[in-house]
């Protein structure tokens, strides 16, 4: 399971250029995954906010330019059954 879910986050890694982003980007994912509650991501910053250093990485994150957020629509738009290895 891990493996799987590794394998399509790597597919959004060539939408960062720097790679503390796309460890946020993974962070907040396995938040709303972990969580299917409606605070998931917010029980993932309520951790973050144990270390000062790290909540305000991740509040960055979303202002970030350090990402593409059209490259990440594109890989979400394109073709899911190849994105989770089906095909």
């Amino acid at each position: 399971m891990f493996r799987f879910i590794n394998d399509i986050l790597e597919q959004f890694l060539p939408c960062f250029n720097r790679q503390a982003s796309w460890v946020n980007f993974c962070v907040i994912i396995i938040g709303f995954i972990m969580r299917s509650d409606t605070r998931g991501v917010s029980s993932v910053i309520s951790v973050k906010l144990r270390i000062p250093e790290r909540y305000t990485t991740l509040l960055k994150f979303f202002r970030s330019t350090s990402f593409a957020s059209d490259g990440l629509y594109k890989i979400l738009e394109g073709d899911p059954e190849r994105m989770m290895g089906v095909r």
